[in-house]
């Protein structure tokens, strides 16, 4: 089991210095608009996954006017007290576990396994297929280092291949294809896994908050299914006045369906938040099969994207989840542990401060 234990941040966003104490069970992040609930819930992604959920530059979540920042975590796993620091200064990152120095992000996935929820989750329908292929590189990346290892390694041989279509040169190019193939097979296949398994999951919670004998399916889209050197290869000629690799795994995207047909489409608004609902919840659950602890649940903004019946519903399901990290802008009509936020200070501060 991981549980959270407490959280320090230094001229992170809108904090100049906060100090969290966390409880098992529901922790109620409250306050108005714009005060820095948002902001925790993205201090506890880039814990968990090393990135943000709202930007890929780590410099705007420098507080305005300071020059760094600095996040320090203490979590239980398995019985076991750990520590996760990240401080960040002048574009450049400093990363411990256990006052362990890392070099890169990817060293904490795994470590505190988490199923984030936003009222921008809706995107997974609406959306482009890169929020599609995020949502599944982060699910299996989490519990599979080779996954992460083999989009690394694929994502740098592409990048290699595109430069060479670009010049118009094929001395190495070959190399580069056949590195590629070697990744693209394992990242398809693990996609495939994936979206399978949450198909499975799905259905129950989907039922749940909308009951009906409606059927739900994650179908994936991939660019290229198999025999991917050969057909780089093939289409050398082609991509030369393109100048980049127009199929592969990071051109894969999957389809949302319901009674099958695409929800994106046929879908009401209240059905494709539920099913983001059903969805986030079956990925909290295989996440706990897979990573053989229970994750962390954070939800933004519970309540503003989800009408009373389904509210209701899913304050059930969060009865059966270790810890929960909710954001609100009203207190919550449930058990919960509360801190008020405003203006990025709480309201009822910790009698402790960041040690640094």
């Amino acid at each position: 089991m991981v549980i959270l234990r407490s959280l320090c941040l230094r001229n992170f966003r809108n904090y100049k210095e906060i100090f969290f104490s966390f409880k098992e069970g529901v922790n109620s992040i409250e306050g108005d608009n714009g005060h820095g609930k948002t902001n925790l819930l993205e201090a506890l992604f880039l814990l968990s996954v090393g990135r943000s959920f709202r930007t890929s530059h780590l410099q705007e979540l420098v507080k305005q006017g300071e020059s760094s920042f600095y996040i320090e975590a203490l979590f239980e796993r398995d019985g076991i007290d750990q520590k996760i620091k990240i401080g960040f200064s002048s574009g450049e990152k400093k990363i411990f576990h256990n006052d362990t120095p890392h070099s890169h992000f990817s060293s904490l996935l795994g470590l505190i396994p988490q199923t984030l929820y936003t009222p921008f989750d809706i995107e997974m329908i609406v959306g482009a297929p890169q929020i599609r292929r995020r949502f599944l590189n982060l699910q299996i990346a989490q519990v599979d280092p080779k996954y992460a290892f083999h989009l690394t390694r694929y994502a740098k041989a592409l990048g290699h291949r595109n430069a060479l279509l670009k010049e118009k040169r094929s001395p190495t190019i070959a190399i580069w294809e056949e590195e590629m193939a070697k990744s693209a097979a394992y990242i398809v296949e693990a996609r495939r896994k994936l979206l399978l398994d949450l198909s499975e999951k799905i259905i129950g919670y989907y039922h749940s908050l909308v009951p009906s004998p409606e059927e739900i399916e994650l179908r994936y889209q991939p660019s290229l299914h198999e025999n991917f050197q050969e057909h780089w290869e093939k289409n050398r000629a082609r991509e030369y006045e393109f100048k980049a690799t127009l199929n592969g795994p990071h051109r894969d995207d999957f389809v949302i369906m319901r009674d099958k047909k695409n929800a994106k489409i046929y879908a009401s608004e209240g059905q494709k938040r539920s099913l983001i609902a059903a969805i986030k919840f079956a990925e909290f659950a295989l996440l706990k099969e897979r990573s053989e602890t229970p994750p962390i649940l954070g939800i933004d903004d519970f309540g503003v994207h989800l009408d009373e019946k389904r509210s209701s519903l899913f304050k059930e399901q969060l009865k059966h989840v270790d810890q929960v990290f909710v954001t609100t802008p009203i207190p919550l009509n449930m058990n919960a542990h509360r801190f008020q936020i405003v203006h990025g200070e709480l309201t009822d501060p910790s009698i402790f401060s960041c040690v640094l």
